[in-house]
């Protein structure tokens, strides 16, 4: 694994793109019933639709938080550094 390969973070890209996929075909599918005169399971395919793109709007938002969180250490010790390194 590399050094910026974080499972927690794949686990919510890989999830919200699972849910995604889920959300599309639940839309599709709703739009099929729909049109065979069957509006109540047409409401219950998109409602679950999306139910499930909002998970993974959720998901995507919590992977874009977990990439904010700054630098726990400088990349060269500090006695390295000069005046005009400190100064930016």
């Amino acid at each position: 694994m590399a050094d910026g390969d974080d499972p927690l973070k794949e686990i919510f890209a890989t999830g919200a793109l699972l849910l995604v996929v889920g959300a599309i075909i639940g839309g599709v599918i709703g739009a099929v019933e729909l049109g065979q005169s069957s509006a109540a399971t047409a409401i219950i395919a998109w409602a679950a639709a999306a139910v499930g793109f909002g998970i993974s709007l959720a998901y995507f938002m919590a992977d874009a938080r977990k990439g904010e969180e700054p630098a726990a250490e400088l990349p060269f010790p500090s006695w390295l550094r000069t005046d005009s390194d400190t100064v930016r």
